[in-house]
């Protein structure tokens, strides 16, 4: 999940809102793009994490896409993302890209995810690496952008590849 602008979406449903904001019954609307952590046509990303295989799945997932590559950086690159976990219980969201000035980062939250499955793992890592790539939630469960844990997509599916296909195929 991503926690920015006017709201946050929460893991189980729930939702902190500020005023005028317009939400679907399962707390999901569809927004602008996200700043992602593209660095011309590359992710670059710097891995942290014991998620590694899924991790793995979801680069392949979104590089299958054939616009951006996403990959490990190397000693001769620097790294647009940092891919780490956390373990807070204090907290409600499963996966979370956050913006920075340097490295952007997503966190794993191990509390919830040792609790999901191999598929559900990698839906919340797609799903983040949909946000480092520019795209927003959308309210469709079918869709990998989802903005719950509810989403049915472990992998992009039409609507994602749609946003993506929209943000990435005329760029050069």
């Amino acid at each position: 999940m991503r926690a920015a602008g006017a709201a946050v979406l929460l893991c189980g449903g729930l939702v902190v809102l500020s005023p005028g904001t317009a939400w679907a019954i399962d707390g999901c609307q569809d927004e602008q793009n996200t700043a992602g952590s593209v660095d011309g046509r590359e992710l670059a990303y710097e891995s942290a994490t014991s998620f590694g295989a899924q991790l793995d799945q979801a680069r392949d997932a979104w590089n299958a896409l054939g616009r951006i590559r996403v990959r490990r950086d190397d000693a001769l690159t620097f790294a647009d993302l940092k891919v780490s976990d956390v373990d807070r219980g204090s907290v409600t969201w499963s996966g979370l890209w956050s913006p920075s000035t340097g490295t952007d980062q997503i966190y794993l939250n191990k509390y919830y995810l040792r609790k999901y499955n191999e598929n559900q793992r990698r839906g919340v890592i797609s799903h983040e690496l949909g946000h480092a790539l520019r795209l927003g939630h959308v309210n469709d469960r079918e869709a990998l952008l989802h903005c719950s844990d509810a989403r049915t997509a472990y992998t992009p599916q039409f609507h994602d590849k749609e946003m993506y296909r929209s943000i990435w195929e005329d760029k050069k």
